[in-house]
């Protein structure tokens, strides 16, 4: 593959994307996806290029420094990888618009997306459909967290603390 992901050269060039939500979560679970994607990566003769990540950022919105210099990078001239890895849609985003804008803006640069965990990979032709049920998925969770938290809460409240 090229800088593009064009047939050509044989060696994948990857990056990996990687996240954790909130302040108090376990900030080594960024480490723990990042190491996912290195054995994936690994295991194909892949050469690792980067690593983003975003630590105590919600997944809600894309307004995160890591997502936004991996997205810079893709739509650069001169990308240096080939593939994207993630652990889970879910670190992507939890916005049903964002995954897809991401699978758009990768699939447009010639660049793979791959999601471990969920076994999904742009290169297949179901890829936009599972990158899109995934990330309604991911979406609908968040807003069922959102709910129960706002229960325990009130719950709280009533009984004065």
């Amino acid at each position: 593959m090229n800088e593009c992901g064009y047939p050509g050269l044989s060696i994948e060039r990857f990056v990996s994307y990687a996240r954790y939500s909130k302040e108090g979560m376990n900030p080594l679970s960024i480490d723990d996806q990042i190491n996912v994607c290195r054995g994936f990566a690994r295991s194909r003769g892949w050469v690792e290029v980067g690593v983003y990540s975003d630590a105590a950022f919600s997944g809600a919105g894309a307004d995160r420094k890591g997502y936004q210099d991996l997205l810079r990078e893709a739509s650069s001239p001169n990308c240096p990888f080939t593939v994207v890895l993630i652990d889970d849609t879910s670190r992507a985003s939890r916005d049903l618009e964002e995954p897809i804008r991401l699978h758009k803006l990768l699939s447009f640069n010639r660049i793979r997306l791959i999601a471990i965990s969920q076994g999904i990979d742009s290169q297949s032709r179901q890829s936009k459909v599972l990158f899109t049920v995934h990330g309604l998925v991911d979406e609908l969770y968040l807003e069922e967290l959102s709910l129960k938290t706002h229960r325990g809460l009130a719950s709280r409240a009533m009984k004065g603390l």
